[in-house]
């Protein structure tokens, strides 16, 4: 699995984004720990990231510890923070956030996470050039 996902191609200017300011970015994602390794090492995310947990007797995925709430993480953080989702299970994240942006580059973005969000965008680099605006940059 690990080789599939080291080759994931993710978008290139949400990648620069968290590479550039990883101290200032969280993961919330439902996938496996084990599953997204590889990705959060690319982007110095390793911990930085509440996902769910599996359990592994080594080498197999035995089960599933546990999942994350998305919903409970986003709202036990107390600082201000801006939630980028892109399907319905970041709705609830969606409206926890200071600012909430729907953004999805080839798919279409559900009509209830439009509805919760503050922004909406169909493309990395704008997405990448607001970020940095909103956050001085």
């Amino acid at each position: 699995i690990h080789n599939i996902v080291e080759k994931i191609k993710l978008n290139k200017y949400i990648e620069k984004f968290i590479l550039e300011n990883n101290e200032k970015c969280y993961i919330l994602t439902n996938n496996l720990d084990v599953i997204i390794e590889p990705v959060l090492k690319r982007l110095n995310m390793e911990k930085r990231c509440f996902s769910s947990i599996s359990k592994t007797d080594g080498a197999n995925i035995t089960g599933i510890e546990t999942t994350v709430s998305k919903k409970d993480v986003s709202k036990s953080f107390n600082f201000d923070f801006i939630a980028i989702g892109d399907g319905y299970n970041d709705i609830d994240m969606i409206k926890n956030a200071n600012i909430g942006i729907a953004f999805k580059k080839e798919r279409t973005i559900p009509f209830k996470l439009i509805e919760a969000s503050d922004y909406v965008f169909y493309n990395d680099k704008d997405l990448y050039v607001f970020l940095n605006k909103l956050i001085g940059r």
